[in-house]
């Protein structure tokens, strides 16, 4: 018999990606922490193209030893590990560019080129899918919807729509491919369709901060864009988060997310002229006139909000959220009160973000459109003194 030594690396190549999903966790741990998260993501790509570069010769080697022909495939797990790998590179060196004055045009050419081979790599990753190998399509799809709503987010305002289309399309292609709707895949398409619709929202909202704007709403395609704008944040509740509610009906992420698609339309409305909104009332999508009055929205938003807030941290934990992300729900609480006049509970909510120190600036506070009403009360002005002196 023929003996061949292969080395332990290119026999087994998985092993070579041991420690690489701990070092990725570490750049995204890492990510408000200037250029080690940077390196850190470097170190992740380069270690799972080595991975890649092992198992092709794991894979060469196996032809030479097999009595028939084999095909050289490559490995779809580390594909599907190099991609996010990728779009987290892409991204922080998109940041260190922006950080760099003048910005840095090699670090911005690396980020481009990361984000474009992230999202090249999870489609020839479902290529190669094989359920008689244990490959999962739905899940790899659904991926690449996640990576597409990740770049989305690193383009200039004028393509993101585009991608945010192809998200939204992927997600709903992941969902087509199972018998049972999964929770994750149907909240991701609600996250694609709401910034679809804040990315139609947002230029028009900046326009109306000017009064004067009001009056040429109709001139500009600006009523045209705000109806678009709430389709799409109807679409997000009743395709996405509502289905996903149906799965999981104690699905926090979901039900916040139908809080803040609330609380958004209350605001996009709230710019709105008056004329704006009851033409936009008449024109919403049947039954969905209720996303276009304000106060149903406000009111809705908050009774979510209030329940929510009775769930404990362990709740919030076991869903996946971060400590930021329960101070994010709690401000957006604050704000939702804010905009429905109830100045006690909006107080009540933000002085206890001040004193437990989850809001980083003073300008959190005054610079925010919805507390505007109440940013020279004496309550405001105390909360906003204690955050510029550091008191908590």
């Amino acid at each position: 018999s023929r003996y061949v030594h292969t080395p332990p690396s290119v026999a087994h190549p998985a092993k070579q990606a041991g420690g690489l999903q701990l070092l990725l966790s570490q750049a995204h741990e890492e990510i408000d922490q200037g250029p080690s998260a940077l390196a850190a993501a470097e170190r992740a790509v380069a270690m799972l193209d080595e991975a890649q570069r092992l198992h092709s010769l794991a894979t060469e080697g196996a032809a030479l030893l097999a009595e028939g022909p084999v095909a050289a495939e490559p490995s779809v797990d580390l594909m599907r590990a190099l991609a996010p790998a990728l779009m987290t590179l892409g991204r922080l060196s998109l940041q260190a560019a922006d950080a760099q004055t003048p910005s840095s045009s090699p670090l911005r050419a690396q980020g481009v080129g990361a984000v474009e081979r992230s999202l090249a790599l999870i489609e020839e990753a479902c290529t190669w899918c094989d359920s008689e190998r244990g490959d999962n399509l739905p899940l790899v799809v659904e991926e690449w919807a996640r990576l597409l709503l990740e770049a989305s987010a690193l383009v200039p305002a004028h393509s993101r729509d585009e991608i945010l289309k192809r998200a939204a399309a992927k997600c709903a292609d992941s969902l087509g491919l199972v018998g049972v709707p999964l929770a994750a895949t149907a909240s991701l398409l609600g996250d694609a369709l709401r910034a679809g619709a804040e990315n139609l929202a947002a230029p028009l909202l900046a326009a109306l901060v000017d009064p004067s704007a009001h009056s040429q709403l109709d001139d500009d395609g600006g009523l045209k864009r705000a109806e678009d704008s709430i389709r799409l944040y109807v679409c997000a509740v009743s395709e996405g988060y509502e289905k996903a509610l149906a799965v999981s009906s104690t699905d926090i992420e979901a039900l916040l997310a139908v809080a803040d698609v609330r609380l958004d339309c209350a605001r996009l409305m709230l710019k709105l002229p008056a004329a704006a909104r009851a033409a936009l009332f008449q024109s919403a999508p049947a039954p969905a006139e209720w996303i276009t009055d304000h106060f149903y929205c406000l009111d809705f938003a908050i009774r979510n909000y209030c329940a929510l807030g009775s769930r404990g941290v362990a709740d919030w934990a076991r869903a996946g959220m971060s400590a930021r992300d329960l101070s994010d729900f709690r401000f957006n609480w604050a704000c939702a009160h804010a905009l429905r006049g109830q100045e006690e509970a909006a107080r009540q909510l933000l002085e206890a973000l001040v004193h437990e120190g989850a809001l980083a600036s003073e300008s959190e506070l005054s610079a925010d459109e919805d507390l505007r009403a109440y940013v020279e009360s004496a309550w405001m002005l105390q909360l906003r003194h204690a955050l510029g002196l550091g008191i908590n």
